[in-house]
């Protein structure tokens, strides 16, 4: 999930990417198309008008991507979830010797005498 200064980076930048856009179209519908722009100011009319819908494709782009992958666990989060080599070593021996851990446990309940499964004077 997004925290709040993330989310308020990914608004401000689709704002950016659009109104950058909208720019592109204005130069090109009016300056170009109309014919308000000539010589020299048409050339840079263009070379703008190509600069601001770039721009705005890929900041707008971007958070679309963002929005449409899955999210990520953090790299330390997948590390967690890992097993150690030793741990991993443990867990195969207990499946080697046929006993697990509940019924290790269950064993050493019995040899005290603790029998808690069973609740009598009801």
């Amino acid at each position: 999930m997004f925290n709040r200064n993330q989310n308020s980076s990914n608004i401000l930048r689709v704002v950016a990417g659009l109104y950058l856009l909208y720019l592109a179209y204005q130069l090109f519908k009016d300056g170009i198309l109309n014919g308000e722009m000539v010589g020299t100011m048409r050339i840079v009319g263009i070379a703008a008008m190509a600069v601001f819908f770039v721009t705005g494709v890929i900041l707008t782009g971007s958070f679309i991507k963002s929005q449409l992958k899955p999210a990520e666990e953090p790299e330390d989060a997948e590390e967690m979830k890992k097993p150690s080599a030793a741990e991993a070593q443990e867990d195969a021996e207990e499946t080697t010797d046929g006993n697990s851990a509940a019924e290790e446990n269950s064993a050493a309940d019995d040899a005290c005498g603790d029998d808690t499964d069973s609740v009598s004077g009801l």
